[in-house]
């Protein structure tokens, strides 16, 4: 499959799964899409969920800038059979327990204590701040000609257990070390 057909199929999935208002999404919105996507395009490694029943968990590092968009997208959906759960968090304690942790812009700084706190966790660190994915996240989103973009660093993600779809990272633009 081409780069552009591919880029057209992970846009449609994302405008499927932002929610029906009028209008154009907001940013976060937006954002949420992604995340949605992501952790539909990711392998956790086997013995990440103690249970097959166990809800995938999608966190949100800090003050939650989504305002509902996250919860609403993906309320009532499952990945994999597992539902999805989301959760706010203020410690990189608490970050071990989630799947996917997102990193607002606020937090960044956070970054190395949560990239130390989860070295060894099978959790899909995602960002929204320039350089994140160098330092030591999976994904990074950007905004580039008035779309949201991301980037990829492959061996962080791979580091942590986690298996990339080979959808996801034609679509991305990689960065880092990215030899396995």
């Amino acid at each position: 499959m081409n780069r552009t057909l591919t880029a057209t199929t992970l846009a449609l999935l994302i405008l499927a799964a932002a929610p029906a208002a009028g209008g154009p999404p907001s940013e976060y919105e937006v954002k949420a899409a992604f995340l949605l996507n992501f952790a539909r395009l990711v392998s956790w490694p086997e013995g990440t969920f103690a249970t097959p029943d166990e809800p995938l968990r999608v966190g949100s590092f800090g003050e939650d800038p989504f305002d509902g968009a996250l919860e609403s997208i993906v309320a009532g959906r499952e990945i994999g059979g597992r539902r999805l759960s989301v959760e706010t968090l203020g410690s990189s304690e608490r970050a071990r327990g989630v799947h996917l942790l997102f990193v607002p812009a606020d937090e960044t700084e956070s970054l190395p204590e949560l990239a130390e706190a989860l070295s060894d966790a099978p959790v899909l660190l995602v960002g929204e701040s320039e350089g994140f994915a160098v330092a030591g996240g999976a994904i990074n989103l950007y905004e580039e000609g008035g779309r949201i973009r991301f980037e990829i660093n492959r061996r962080a993600a791979e580091a942590r257990g986690l298996k990339l779809s080979s959808r996801l990272l034609r679509l991305a633009r990689l960065v880092g070390a990215q030899e396995p």
